[in-house]
């Protein structure tokens, strides 16, 4: 199994590919960059991309209660 092959998405835990556009992102933050395989934390595309967000989104609401 390669490094890419045990890659998968925080989000949605598909595994990273060649054809997959992936995204990093801090583990404390929502600071999105440009794939790197030691990030804390991986993104496989613009849709969980958005739905990390909407987690974190909905954290905070549920803190504001």
């Amino acid at each position: 199994m390669s490094i890419e092959q045990s890659i998968r998405c925080n989000v949605c835990g598909r595994f990273k590919g060649e054809a997959n556009k992936w995204f990093s992102c801090a583990k404390d933050t929502l600071r999105f960059s440009a794939f790197n395989k030691k990030a804390a934390r991986h993104i496989c595309s613009e849709e969980c991309a958005h739905r990390l967000l909407a987690q974190e989104l909905q954290r905070v609401r549920e803190k504001e209660r």
